[in-house]
This record gives structure tokens, sequence and C-alpha cells, in this order.
């Protein structure tokens, strides 16, 4: 393993960010690193501008390449999401441009939100606040006029766009529900029961989403064409980030209570079976894979580090000093 510690400096550069470059969001000091992938080094840092007490939380790319959108919430989520039940308080989206960084647009959010994406046209933010009453807020772009508010079960965190475009899932924690929402239409569709307490939705493979559930600690494979859950994973640990590598055909998964990957693989009988624990040094709070699948870019929030993995040889093959609490990223 080599340690490389960098040092991020605000920069005024016009270049493109074109290439094979992450973009990572960073809670703990509202601020957002480019590193590039190929010379595994910063490249720029901008420092968001907003009110006090906002807490820059995920981070997604919008369909065309062209559009960052950013959630804050007046609430540190690092605290855990608890906390949201005893107060009122709201979030904002913002956005900024990918080639340079520069702020497009900031909109206010009724409520606290987890994270905010575009539709397919890229004329909708769609966000959604998380509380009891459960809402999903839609806005213009680029004006930020509210479109449509939308009522869904409560405590809804992450939303995320299905692959063809056609529905936004939404995980209602509460309610132990997947809502799924047409984004032409803006109605709800169905309410898919899965295990207690649904935390994330991510994309999955080919027409699967993914679905952890912390109190039950199981991953659940919603199918968005049968609009029903189809497979599951049962884990003995509280899951975090389930993402897939098309290459290996393995779900990795992140542990909320230990410094550990988990590897799956699915078996002739169609059951998920756990491969390979990666013990590493730091809790990984996200990460995504690269350069054809072969290895993995992971961020630790609690130690404030980017991992780089080798996916064949299942090593962590680089350690570098991250922003302040950096808890999300994508990949350009």
């Amino acid at each position: 393993m080599f340690v490389a510690v960098l040092l991020a400096t605000t920069s005024c550069s016009r270049e493109s960010l074109g290439g094979k470059k992450a973009f990572i969001v960073n809670g703990g000091d509202n601020s957002v690193d480019v590193f590039d992938l190929k010379k595994l080094r910063f490249t720029k840092t901008r420092y968001l501008k907003t009110d006090s007490g906002f807490f820059a939380h995920h981070i997604n790319l919008s369909p065309g390449r062209k559009y960052l959108s950013i959630a804050l919430p007046r609430y540190d989520f690092s605290s855990g999401h608890e906390g949201l039940h005893l107060i009122d308080t709201p979030g904002k989206i913002l956005v900024l441009k990918a080639r340079n960084l520069k702020t497009l647009k900031q909109i206010n959010v009724p409520k606290a939100n987890y994270n905010a994406v575009f539709n397919r046209e890229e004329n909708e933010l769609w966000t959604a606040g998380y509380s009891h009453s459960g809402r999903v807020y839609v806005y213009e772009f680029p004006s930020g006029k509210l479109k449509r508010e939308i009522t869904v079960g409560p405590d809804p965190s992450e939303i995320t766009v299905c692959y063809d475009g056609k529905y936004a899932a939404i995980a209602c924690g509460e309610s132990s529900f997947v809502t799924f929402i047409d984004l032409n239409t803006k109605t709800k569709v169905k309410d898919v029961k899965v295990d207690p307490y649904p935390s994330n939705v991510w994309i999955g493979f080919g027409s699967k989403i993914f679905v952890e559930n912390k109190i039950k600690k199981s991953l659940n494979l919603l199918d968005i064409d049968k609009l029903k859950a189809v497979e599951f994973i049962d884990f003995d640990f509280t899951p975090g980030i389930s993402v897939y590598n098309p290459k290996s055909k393995e779900i990795w998964t992140t542990s909320h209570s230990s410094p550990n990957l988990h590897i799956y693989k699915s078996e002739s009988n169609g059951k998920w079976t756990k491969q390979f624990t990666l013990d590493l040094e730091t809790n990984v709070y996200t990460f995504s894979f690269y350069d054809n699948y072969s290895k993995a870019l992971c961020l630790s929030r609690e130690d404030s580090q980017i991992l780089i993995i080798d996916t064949l040889t299942r090593k962590v093959i680089g350690t570098f000093k991250a922003g302040s609490k950096p808890n999300g990223l994508v990949l350009l």
C-alpha cells in the first residue's frame, strides 16, 4: 500500500473537467473536490456558498452530464437520522455546472433532504423531505419553481431515477415500502413492500434496483419491470451501500458497524452467498467502481479518507487525505 497526503486548494482554473474524474462532496466543510483517477490527485476544490448550519449531502450527475445536484439539509446526517424526529428543519438543493463547478441555482426545500436528482430531460429536480409527513418535491429547472408536491410514506430518504427514466423510486423508512412515482405524470404508481426500514435505494443491474434495510439487516432486489421484490440477501451486519460489479458479477456491500466490505455472488440456485470480506482500517461510507470495474474508489466519512481497492486482488492500493466528512461521489 502507498499513502499520499494531498492538499486541496481552491482553484480558479477554467479547464474542462472531462476525462476520468470523480466529484466528491464533503459535508464537514461544504466543498466539492475533483479527483483525477489517472493521476491520482486532486485538481480542483470548490467551497459551496450557503447559509450557516447547512450540510452538503450526497451528489448526483444529471443524465446529460452537464449538472451536479447536491442536497443541503439544515441537519448533519452523519449524526444519525433519528434527530429529525424531534425537530422541523428545512433543506436546499444546489446545482453546479459540471464543467467548472460554477453555481447555477440554489433552491429552498421545506424539509431536510437527503439527495436531489434530475429527470431525463434535465428540466426538473426531484428531492424528498425527510420527516414523518413524507413529501417528494418536484422543481422546475432552471427556474427553481415548485412544480408538484407528492405525498409519500414517513421518513423518505434517497430518491433514485430508474434506468429507463420512467420511474422515480424512493425509500420510505418508517413505512417499510419503496414508492414508485411516474416521472411524467408525477403520480404514485405503486408502494412495494420490502423488509423493515429501507434506508437507501440504489441502481443495481439489469432491471433491478437495490434496497438496503437497516432493521432487518438485508438487501432486497426489486424488479422495476414487475414492480416487486424478486431476490434478497440476509446479512449478519447492518448494511450501508451496495454496488454491483458486472465484470465479476458480484455485489459489494459496506457495513455500518465495522470497517469491512463484504462481497456476494449468486450461486446456480439463485441464492447470493458471501465470497469474501475485506478487512479495512476505516469504515467505508460509499464507493464506486471505475477503470473497467478493476478498481473501487471508496470514501471514509469518519476518517476523511479516500481508499482505492484493486477488485481482482481485493487489496487497498492507495490511501489519500480527503476533505472533511466526504459523503458522496459521482464519476465523469
